[in-house]
């Protein structure tokens, strides 16, 4: 364990502790700075994803959170070393016992209603210089990065090619449970050259209309 307090722009693993209290927080990042920054500002404005971590700023003040580097690791094993620390740890403030997951997470009601009633959402109606991102804008460097086009992704360099050709970095697992996938895949949802019935067209336009009707929510039908 590493322990420094100096962010290096590096992946790793940190944590953000309290001065108060014992909790703390487990996390994983590519870019160990920027998250850091990702983080207080957030909590700052009031607007930070997670509510235990918000509420306890919102109680002691950011100034009683810091953030710890505890691992400087490449990015294929970051999500290993933070499931680590979290099984190590049992952190109070991470919403989830899974590492990049939101698997074993409760959400509360009040939660729930900001899915789906836009009033509730904590950036609704932040325009203008309501809004975090009011005032900043990007370096010459982010602008530059910006004007380049993208390298085409077209026959050869597509990472999937017909061919079989796989980009580097995948295994052989992923090759092959891919493979398998493309397999039994074959002969369904390809609608080429077929046109549709007046029924199926019906019946799709009703199931748009359904589902604008519950605010964008699925019917479903027992």
């Amino acid at each position: 364990m590493i322990g420094r307090t100096i962010i290096p722009k590096a992946s790793g693993i940190y944590l953000i502790l309290s001065k108060a209290t014992d909790r703390q927080y487990v996390g994983s990042s590519i870019d160990l700075r920027r998250r850091k920054k990702e983080h207080f500002d957030a909590l700052s404005k009031g607007a930070h994803y997670n509510s235990y971590m918000q509420g306890h700023a919102n109680k002691y003040g950011v100034e009683d959170l810091k953030i710890v580097v505890v691992e400087l690791v490449s990015k294929s094993m970051l999500l290993n070393r933070e499931q680590y620390y979290i099984d190590l740890l049992d952190p109070a403030f991470n919403l989830c016992p899974t590492a990049y997951s939101r698997l074993g997470a409760t959400l509360t009601e009040e939660c729930k209603q900001q899915y789906f009633v836009g009033s509730a959402n904590p950036m609704y109606g932040r325009t203008g210089p309501n809004h975090h991102r009011y005032g900043t804008k990007h370096t010459d460097e982010t602008k530059k990065k910006m004007r380049r086009p993208h390298p085409s992704i077209r026959g050869n360099n597509n990472p999937i090619h017909k061919n079989g050709s796989w980009c580097k970095g995948l295994t052989k697992e992923t090759d092959e449970r891919v493979k398998r996938q493309s397999e039994k895949m074959k002969g369904r949802g390809m609608r080429t050259g077929q046109t549709r019935s007046a029924e199926e067209r019906r019946k799709t336009s009703e199931s748009l209309k359904a589902f604008y009707r519950n605010g964008g929510r699925l019917e479903i039908r027992v």
